[in-house]
């Protein structure tokens, strides 16, 4: 049997992180319920679906959802993408009925063009490899009228962050990511993340930046 690949220092920071700190809260008999909360308070969630109005038959995708994403609320047919989906399984026991997992970066999602009606990105762009890769497969992805629903948490150019975080995206650059597309919907916050939420800590001193974006519904010829 061959042995899994080798982890990058920043998946290995990422899934050092999820199994210590994570993993337990969800594990806690009210877990689901909490973090349904925490996707409706501090994401917008309700508001999304409102305008998204996800049915049977729609397609979304979660780029870098791990083990709290909320696919599991959305009806249709749901891909999960993150490159610790393998690791994910076998720390949290959650159900996940309706969403398929695939190991894999979202520099590179493995979808046609323009075929999906939501496309999931919230607290994970900081993570990658390449911000901007991934909004390039997010426009590639989407349909004409397709959804972004994109989360990023603020920080000023050149802050200091740790190996899982390898970029520090400010105001202008987490909005320019976004150009292209129409934005429906905008919000922000002060910084909670899903653990400090579960854990009822106070908020962070940074920002987060939440928008719910819409690809225009124009001929793609790129």
């Amino acid at each position: 049997m061959d042995s899994e690949p080798e982890l990058s220092e920043r998946l290995r920071w990422t899934l050092a992180w999820q199994s210590q700190h994570l993993a337990p809260e969800l594990e806690r008999p009210d877990a689901e319920r909490r973090l349904r909360s925490f996707w409706r308070e501090t994401r917008r969630m309700d508001d999304v679906i409102e305008l998204v109005r996800p049915h049977g038959a729609s397609t979304a995708i979660d780029v870098g959802g791990g083990m709290t994403t909320p696919l599991r609320w959305i009806p249709g047919r749901n891909l999960c993408v993150d490159p610790l989906a393998e690791h994910y399984a076998r720390l949290t026991s959650l159900p996940l009925e309706g969403v398929d997992y695939l190991a894999g970066g979202g520099e590179s999602l493995p979808v046609e063009r323009e075929t999906i009606d939501l496309v999931i990105c919230t607290n994970c762009i900081d993570h990658t490899d390449d911000p901007a890769a991934i909004v390039a497969e997010v426009r590639r992805v989407l349909r004409p009228g397709g959804w972004f629903w994109f989360t990023c948490e603020e920080h000023e150019i050149g802050a200091k962050r740790n190996a899982g975080h390898p970029h520090a995206l400010n105001r202008a650059d987490i909005r320019g990511l976004l150009n292209g597309l129409d934005v429906v919907l905008d919000w922000e916050e002060p910084w909670r993340g899903v653990l400090r939420y579960l854990v009822g800590s106070e908020p962070a001193p940074t920002f987060e930046l939440g928008f719910l974006a819409r690809k225009p519904e124009v001929a793609n010829d790129e």
